[in-house]
């Protein structure tokens, strides 16, 4: 088996080659499609525009009452669906939500309730954050309030007008629909071509507080509004007055995102004439066709077959429904249906929801109970009862990403998850064989991902959080009281070492100093160590604050503060000798004469006049007069150097 070469045998073995790799086949992963009301509400490939990164803009409440469940769907479907985009899919998302804080409704309920109108909305605007922090919707990464982009707004209105699309009457500034419409680049009627000519809807859109009589065309709408007496307004080149309800939108993304949006969104109920003139808009501002790749519109939510709202007066506000269900069980009703689809609310809606989340509940607890008695030494051989187990998990992940492909179809990847659910309990079940707990983990990690994305649970531990059960909610209380306290024996120690100072008490002072350092001590040693950083108040009427830090951070950040101060310090005493030696040189050079001095400089000049101004260049040739002009100007500094010098009498 071998031939003799030499010195040595080359065996067969060294002449064979390894086989030519081939990259397996797969078959094709479904692509997230999305039910689009710009292609006719068909579903659509999602593509970004820039790759990883998607810009949205959602429309946020029109503050002037408490937010009723109808916003509640709203807005927890925004947050899942971002929540879908970013945690699994993986794409960076930028949103940006408005606060309509001026508008007729505002104006109208202040009005009869007297109240000044930006206090009344900004009662109204905190409730509602209040309440999106109760059901877990994650603050998005701007929120623009329309009274803090009024320039924003009018240069938005300027510029449609510059366009041709926008003109004045009696002081307001409407849009001019057939201007628009006539023009081949734009098209009015992307989202509802069939109502463009409802007159109802569009005046239904114009506002209680408006004025008729000033369009050209009925289906003209305002862009800016000319504010009658007693009414907020701000300057504008038409005089004063106040966004009408569409440009608001308009103007806020153009100041926050790129030119075209991935996704714009909002309920059904705002498609027209909302929406409508949303489009118009911004292809009159930006001139171009089109604005927004992807328009998402969030079903109703009913209730007894009517859809909630505050004009039927059927509505059940966020807090009331709190005060009777949990948050996570209002997510998961909402989670269980589509997002783009009308649903129920009501008692029975809410019993499938509560049943949905025990379901879970319990079986997460069952999960924790196999880890708690989970030994590495236990036999680990897999059975054909645990491969069986792997294969439901892999097809189960396919049926949810699946799911997730299918327009965000939250239902469908429930489904599957009881699925899973069901066969995990059954294998859990089963006394005969002990399971193993590596794949229980991985079953119960694996549903837990998902929890998360749908904001059902937020802690990384397996399993739904425990209310006021974990570290933080039951220490909080305690942390509050006991941080308030040593700001009460801090504020005190600080005015009484005011008063004893010109009192000239000396062991006074001293022991408040030592209260005061054990203040600090406490704050700036003591608590980091034990993971709580303690914030002094920056006011008298400021809460106090206490946070939960990280304390190996906190060592990290300690210890790298310590260098830089050390390389501060360092860098100060360089500094301070490098100026040292500037002024001694500095006095060396005032000792010698202007005259000494420039005709030292025999590098620069060749000659020089009675004064010791130069006159000629090293090369013999007359100074040029730029440069006698700076041959002068360092004469007549070190004259005054010199003089200086022997002004002050030094040596």
């Amino acid at each position: 088996n071998a031939e003799y070469m030499g010195d040595s045998f080359k065996t067969k073995s060294m002449e064979r080659k390894q086989p030519e790799w081939r990259v397996p086949s797969a078959p094709e992963r479904p692509k997230l499609k999305v039910k689009n009301s710009l292609a006719s509400g068909q579903l659509v490939e999602f593509v970004p525009q820039k790759g990883n990164i998607v810009t949205w803009y959602t429309c946020g409440p029109t503050v002037y009452d408490s937010a009723h469940m109808g916003h509640a769907r709203n807005y927890v479907m925004v947050d899942v669906l971002r929540r879908i985009l970013e945690q699994y899919f993986g794409y960076e998302v930028q949103l940006t939500m408005n606060i309509t804080d001026v508008d007729d409704k505002i104006i109208k309920r202040s009005r009869e309730l007297g109240e000044d109108f930006g206090t009344f909305a900004k009662r109204w605007e905190l409730e509602f954050m209040n309440d999106m922090k109760s059901l877990n919707v994650q603050p998005p990464e701007v929120i623009t309030r329309v009274s803090e982009y009024i320039p924003e707004v009018v240069e938005c209105v300027q510029r449609i007008v510059e366009h041709g699309f926008g003109y004045e009457s009696n002081g307001s500034v409407y849009f001019d629909t057939a201007k628009f419409k006539a023009d081949p680049k734009h098209f009015y009627g992307r989202l509802e071509p069939w109502s463009v000519m409802d007159v109802a809807k569009i005046e239904d859109g114009e506002g209680a507080l408006s004025i008729t009589g000033e369009k050209r065309s009925p289906t003209d709408f305002a862009l800016w509004k000319k504010s009658k007496e007693g009414e907020p307004s701000w300057e504008a080149p038409w005089g004063l007055g106040r966004p009408g309800w569409h440009i608001e939108c308009t103007a806020m993304a153009a100041a926050t995102l790129p030119e075209r949006l991935d996704i714009h969104s909002g309920g059904i109920d705002l498609r027209f004439p909302h929406h409508e003139n949303e489009l118009a808009q911004a292809e009159a501002y930006y001139d171009c066709p089109g604005w927004v790749n992807y328009f998402l519109h969030a079903g109703h939510l009913e209730i007894q077959g009517l859809k909630m709202s505050k004009s039927l007066k059927n509505f059940i506000t966020i807090k009331d429904a709190l005060q009777q269900y949990g948050a996570r069980e209002i997510r998961m009703l909402f989670v269980m249906h589509n997002w783009d689809a009308p649903m129920c609310y009501g008692p029975s809606s809410m019993t499938e929801s509560y049943a949905k989340v025990r379901q879970f509940s319990e079986f997460f607890q069952n999960v924790k109970v196999v880890l708690r008695n989970a030994k590495f030494e236990e036999q680990q051989a897999w059975t054909p009862r645990d491969k069986t187990l792997m294969q439901v998990l892999n097809e189960i992940k396919q049926q949810v990403h699946a799911g997730f492909c299918d327009n965000f179809n939250t239902p469908s990847v429930l489904e599957s998850l009881s699925s899973l659910v069901t066969d995990t309990n059954k294998y859990l079940n089963d006394t005969n064989e002990k399971p193993r707990w590596p794949l229980v983990r991985s079953v119960g990690l694996f549903i837990h991902r998902i929890m998360q994305i749908f904001g059902l649970v937020e802690d990384s531990d397996i399993g739904f959080n425990v209310s006021d059960g974990n570290a933080e909610s039951t220490i909080a209380p305690l942390m509050e009281l006991f941080a308030q306290f040593r700001e009460d024996i801090r504020t005190a120690g600080l005015e009484s070492s005011k008063m004893a100072q010109p009192l000239g008490n000396a062991d006074l002072s001293a022991n408040l100093s030592r209260l005061l350092k054990a203040c600090d001590r406490l704050r700036d040693e003591q608590l980091p160590q034990l993971g709580i950083r303690l914030e002094d108040r920056t006011g008298p009427h400021q809460p106090v604050v206490w946070k939960y830090i990280d304390k190996e951070d906190w060592a990290r950040e300690k210890a790298k503060k310590a260098e830089e101060a050390e390389a501060k310090a360092a860098q100060k005493a360089a500094l301070a000798a490098a100026n040292k030696q500037k002024e001694e040189q500095k006095k060396a050079q005032a000792r010698i004469s202007p005259l000494e001095f420039m005709r030292a400089q025999t590098d620069k000049y060749s000659a020089w006049d009675e004064q010791g101004k130069p006159t000629h260049d090293v090369k013999g040739e007359p100074l040029s007069k730029s440069a006698s002009k700076a041959a002068l100007k360092a004469f007549e500094t070190q004259k005054k150097l010199h003089e200086d010098f022997l002004a002050k009498g030094e040596q």
